[in-house]
């Protein structure tokens, strides 16, 4: 079952009013023994609202403990590729440049 990266988010909100609801959504398909799955997308959208600002909507995490984060979220969750090439050279690059969030313009 592919997950929802706003439901992992909001598990990454402790002042989150679905915080409990997205917890216990998780449980109950672990408890059913449903195969969890997160998209590599999944993973950039993660990285996109946690080391986003918390004043600009995000969780202000730092590189690091973005990084962190997600090396959590791959050891649980199955990760579906979309191409075995981009996904490592992305993480590669906003590790590398500690970038966090879009450039525009």
């Amino acid at each position: 079952m592919l997950v929802d990266s706003n439901v992992i988010i909001r598990t990454l909100q402790p002042r989150s009013p679905q915080l409990a609801q997205a917890r216990d959504a998780l449980q109950i398909l672990r408890d059913r023994d449903e195969p969890l799955a997160l998209a590599e997308q999944n993973l950039v959208e993660i990285w996109a609202v946690a080391t986003r600002p918390e004043g600009d909507n995000g969780l202000g995490y730092s590189v690091e403990q973005a990084a962190a984060e997600l090396t959590r979220l791959k050891a649980f969750f199955t990760i579906l590729s979309e191409s075995e090439d981009i996904y490592p050279v992305w993480e590669s690059l906003v590790i590398q440049f500690r970038r966090h969030r879009d450039v525009r313009g």
